[in-house]
C-alpha cells in the first residue's frame, strides 16, 4: 500500500455516473467521499464527462489534493473478452506473443484495439497457462481520452468496470474466491464467473423482460455456469451449490427469492454496513483501490504514453519522514550518552571527594579506637594489678609538693618514673610505704639541674590489687 495517495474512481453508465474518493494513512485504506447522479438514457457522452469532470472537479477542490490518481470505468459491452491457453515458456514474453497474435483471438485487427492481458491461472504439470484477454475498439475509447485535458489532473487508467467490482467484493468478503455473479441494469444485465478472486468470464445479455422472464433468463445461465464449473476451484467444494452475488439499482427481493428458490447460494452483500456504502459505488470503489494497494484484476487500456505517471512525491515524504525519526532518535540517543557521561563524570568526582572524607573518617576511627583502647587500659588495666587511676592517684599523693614526674611509663615489668624533685633520696621510702608498690629502686644516679632541682630516676612494681586492698 502507498501512503499519502488519492485515488478516485469513476464509473459512467447508461443512466448515471458514479464516483469514489479513497486516501491512505498510517491507519490504512479510507472512503473520504462519493458521488452519485442519475441522468436521461439520451444524454450525450460530453455531457457525461461534464458531469465527470465536475465531479472530479469537486473532489479535488474540498479535500485540497494536489495529484490524484484518476481512474475511469468503461461497461463490458464495450470490451471483447478472451480466455486462451498459451505454454508456460511464453510467460516472460506474455504481452508480446498475445500482440503478434491478436488477430487470432478477435475479429478486428490489431492496429484499430487497445488491449491489456491478465495471467489468470497456470498448470505447471501441463506447462500451460491461461490468460484473459481483453480488448476494446480504439474508436470507442478515444472519446475517453477527453478527459485526461479536461480535469487538468491526467487520467492513471481505463479500466473495465466489472473488472473493479469484483476486486471491491475480494475486498469485502476475503473467503469469497469462487462465485457467479450478476450485474443487473436497466435494459441488460452482465453475468459471468469468478474462480479464485480473478474474472474467469463475462457476458452481456441485453433485454427487455422483466419479473417471471427476467428471472427465468439469468436462472438459465447461471446453470450453465454451474454446469461448466472449472474442476478445481478455491472455495467452492464439489455437489455444493453455486454461490451467487446479485446487485444492481433494479434488484429486488422478488429476484433474490427466485434465485433461491433454482437452488442458488446468494449471497447476502449488505453494503450499508461496508465502507461501499450502496450498489451504485461498487465499481469506483475498485477502482480508485487500482492507485493504492495491488488488486487481483487489473486491466488498463489506456496507452502507456498518455498514462500519469506515478508520483515519488509521497514515497519521498514517507522515507524522509523515516529519516528525521532515525536522526531524532539518534540525536536523542546521543543527548542520552552525554548526558550520561555527564552525570557519570559528576559522580565520579563527588566519589572521589567523598573517598578523602572515608579515608579521613577512617583515620579519626581509628584514632578514636586507640584513644579507646588507652582510656580502657587506663580504667580496667590488668585485672590482677591496682587500676591505673588508682597508681596515678596514689603517686600524686605520695609526691611531695615541689616536686613533680615528667614521665610516666606502665609496662608488663612495672612503673617507670621520671622527675625532679628538692630531695630525690626521700622519694624511695614514701614510694615503699604505698600498699601499691614494691622494689623501689633508682634506675640511674641522680643528677642536679642548674635550677638546683634534683632529677630523678625511679622503677618500681605494682602490688596485685588484693595485696592493695
Amino acid at each position: 500500500m502507498l501512503f499519502f495517495q488519492t485515488g478516485i474512481g469513476v464509473h459512467i453508465d447508461n443512466d448515471y455516473v458514479s464516483a469514489v474518493l479513497l486516501g491512505t494513512s498510517f491507519k490504512g485504506i479510507i472512503k473520504k467521499d462519493c458521488k452519485v447522479q442519475y441522468f436521461a438514457e439520451s444524454t450525450s457522452f460530453d455531457e457525461k464527462l461534464k458531469i465527470v469532470s465536475c465531479m472530479i472537479s469537486d473532489f479535488v477542490r474540498n479535500y485540497g489534493i494536489s495529484s490524484p490518481y484518476i481512474h475511469i470505468g468503461i461497461p463490458l459491452g464495450s470490451v471483447i473478452l478472451r480466455d486462451i491457453t498459451l505454454p508456460s515458456a511464453v510467460k516472460e514474453n506474455l504481452r508480446t506473443t498475445v500482440k503478434y497474435e491478436l488477430e487470432k483471438y478477435v475479429p478486428f485487427s490489431g492496429e484499430d484495439l487497445y488491449f491489456d492481458i491478465q495471467n489468470i491461472a497456470e498448470d505447471k504439470e501441463e506447462k500451460r497457462i491461461r490468460v484473459l484477454l481483453a480488448a476494446v475498439k480504439k474508436d470507442e475509447l478515444k472519446p475517453y481520452f477527453d478527459l485526461i485535458d479536461l480535469p487538468g489532473h491526467g487520467l492513471a487508467s481505463i479500466d473495465i468496470s466489472l473488472a473493479a467490482a469484483v476486486n471491491t467484493l475480494a475486498g469485502l468478503f476475503p473467503s469469497l474466491k469462487c462465485y457467479a455473479f450478476v450485474w443487473l441494469k436497466n435494459d441488460r444485465f452482465e453475468i459471468g464467473f469468478v474462480q479464485d478472486g480473478f474474472l474467469n468470464f463475462s457476458r452481456v445479455f441485453k433485454t427487455s423482460l422483466k419479473g417471471p422472464g427476467l428471472l427465468s433468463e439469468i436462472g438459465r445461465e447461471l446453470e450453465t455456469i454451474q454446469e461448466n464449473l472449472p474442476d478445481k476451484s478455491e472455495g467452492q467444494k464439489q455437489n455444493e451449490n453455486l454461490r451467487v452475488v446479485l446487485w444492481g439499482t433494479l434488484v429486488d427481493e422478488n429476484l433474490e427469492e427466485g434465485v433461491r428458490e433454482k437452488g442458488f447460494d446468494l449471497v447476502n452483500l449488505n453494503l450499508y454496513a461496508s465502507p461501499v456504502s450502496a450498489q451504485e459505488f461498487i465499481s469506483p470503489y475498485g477502482l480508485a483501490l487500482k492507485g493504492l494497494k495491488k488488486v487481483s484484476n487489473n486491466f488498463n487500456f489506456l496507452p502507456v504514453n498518455l498514462r500519469k505517471r506515478l508520483s515519488k512525491a509521497p514515497l519521498y515524504a514517507v522515507i524522509t519522514l523515516c529519516l528525521l525519526a532515525v536522526l531524532s532518535a539518534m540525536a536523542w540517543q546521543g543527548s542520552l550518552i552525554v548526558r550520561t557521561r555527564s552525570i557519570s563524570s559528576h559522580l565520579d568526582k563527588e566519589i572521589a571527594i567523598l573517598q578523602k572524607d572515608a579515608k579521613q573518617i577512617d583515620k579519626i576511627r581509628k584514632e578514636y579506637e586507640l584513644l579507646e583502647k588507652k582510656i580502657g587500659y587506663m580504667k580496667n588495666g590488668n585485672p590482677d594489678k591496682a587500676f591505673v587511676l588508682d597508681i596515678i592517684k596514689e603517686l600524686s599523693c605520695i609526691i611531695p609538693y615541689g616536686s613533680w614526674v615528667s614521665d610516666l611509663r606502665f609496662s608488663d615489668k612495672g612503673i617507670s618514673i621520671i622527675g625532679f624533685a628538692e630531695r630525690a633520696s626521700e622519694l624511695i621510702p614514701l614510694l615503699d610505704k604505698s600498699p601499691y608498690f614494691e622494689d623501689v629502686i633508682f634506675t640511674s644516679s641522680i643528677t642536679k639541674t642548674r635550677a638546683g632541682k634534683e632529677r630523678f630516676k625511679i622503677a618500681l612494681k605494682v602490688l596485685t590489687a588484693k595485696n592493695a586492698e
